[in-house]
């Protein structure tokens, strides 16, 4: 039941949840653009009353979602007494990680609206302590199933047709026990779980936030706002010297916060080496790649071919005359 898995990709069960009726168009106004042009630009933003009519709901299913999560507790002491009842655990976990999802994922596009926004902020952390609860609460999960020992968990399997859906869950927890603790390593990782990705929220507050992001004129006169999105579209400008005004002026609006990203990024790697040797993995890539099941050898090969590439990159640049 290997729920961090399941939380590591839970954002993207958004597009399950809404898709094709999350977006509308609307007319934005011009301090939210990513360029200020002579021509009115349409802009698409989400619309979520497909998830939750009004923040109203989303408040009143986030008390029931936390009632859910701690009624996991129940299904402690029963996932080894029979195929069946490890299937009713599976299922009502399952439900009740689905609704932090949807819960989390309205906060965060949410917030992403304006990250500025106080209430947005209180909410999505909200969202994040959600989600905090919901990894303590199936701590035990993973040690419980490699406790209960791979031949029964895979005979339940064959048994009962209501665990098919969680087969690869299932399986991807055995492949998983030589980096599994046990129930008390596992509480204590959970636990830690909040606190060791504030990394990426720092990140997230000044890229979306606390940044004043520059504007630039381009050689055609068109004014564009480098922000996350400008940089991203101008990057590529077939104009070379328009490419490197958008290069410099992006990443020189970056550099003012260089002290404060550094350790920020300081604070990444060492929580990424802490998350490795906790679970036993030799380095933080073999954590990663194991984690998806992929030998470390499909990066290092990446980069090994990238490397043995770039003089034949660097003649290509020379001969285009960039």
């Amino acid at each position: 039941m290997d729920i961090k898995q399941f939380l590591k990709t839970g954002v993207c069960a958004l597009s399950l949840l809404t898709a094709g009726t999350i977006v509308t168009a609307y007319a934005a106004p011009d301090d939210a653009t990513e360029t200020t042009t002579a021509t009115e630009e349409t802009h698409y933003v989400w619309d979520l009353t497909d998830v939750y009519a009004t923040s109203e709901d989303w408040d009143a299913a986030f008390d029931a979602n936390m009632a859910q999560i701690e009624g996991i507790a129940a299904y402690r002491g029963t996932l080894g007494n029979s195929a069946a009842a490890m299937a009713a655990a599976m299922r009502y976990v399952s439900d009740t990680a689905k609704e932090t999802i949807r819960l989390y994922s309205y906060a965060s596009l949410a917030r992403d609206e304006d990250q500025r926004d106080p209430a947005s902020q209180e909410r999505f952390g909200r969202a994040l302590s959600l989600y905090q609860a919901l990894i303590e609460a199936t701590s035990w999960t993973d040690p419980k199933l490699l406790e209960i020992g791979e031949e029964t968990v895979l005979s339940y399997l064959a048994e009962e047709p209501a665990l098919e859906p969680f087969t690869f869950m299932i399986e991807d927890v055995l492949r998983q026990a030589p980096h599994t603790l046990d129930a008390e390593g596992e509480e204590l990782l959970a636990l830690s779980s909040l606190a060791l990705s504030q990394a990426n929220e720092i990140y997230s507050l000044y890229a979306n936030a606390s940044i004043e992001w520059p504007s630039l004129t381009l050689s055609d006169g068109t004014e564009v706002k480098l922000n996350q999105a400008g940089y991203s579209r101008y990057r590529s400008h077939p104009n070379r010297e328009d490419r490197k005004a958008v290069f410099d002026t992006f990443w020189g609006a970056w550099n003012q916060y260089e002290n404060g990203m550094g350790a920020t990024l300081n604070s990444q790697v060492l929580s990424a080496i802490f998350q490795a040797r906790a679970r036993n993995f030799d380095s933080v890539l073999q954590r990663n790649m194991f984690d998806d099941a992929l030998p470390e050898e499909i990066y290092t090969e990446l980069v090994t071919q990238v490397n043995e590439a770039l003089p034949v990159f660097h003649r290509y640049l020379e001969l285009r005359g960039d």
